[in-house]
């Protein structure tokens, strides 16, 4: 695969697939669906490129420790949300 490039979808061959059309009408219809994937894909890489940066890195690289108080204060936010809503359940339980 050429670098900056991704590799071509390979599609089976009209023989392989039963209800494909034969010959030019064949190769013309496969030739217009791979362009469309280029452009999808093309489209996507673009987008990928455009969100990096976006997220917080959780492991840069400085083990468990590093991350620990990223992730314990998550869990403490998800641990107050599901004490809140196991008592809205407690007390919405005659409904």
């Amino acid at each position: 695969a050429t670098p900056g490039r991704s590799p071509v979808l390979r599609l089976p061959s009209a023989a392989s697939v039963p209800g494909r059309l034969d010959g030019a009408q064949s190769a013309a219809t496969l030739a217009e669906e791979n362009e469309l994937l280029r452009a999808r894909v093309a489209e996507l890489e673009e987008r990928a490129e455009s969100t990096e940066g976006l997220c917080e890195l959780l492991d840069d690289g400085g083990g468990w420790t590093s991350s620990l108080r990223t992730r314990a204060s998550w869990l403490l936010g998800l641990l107050v949300c599901q004490s809140a809503s196991s008592l809205v359940l407690a007390e919405n339980e005659s409904l």
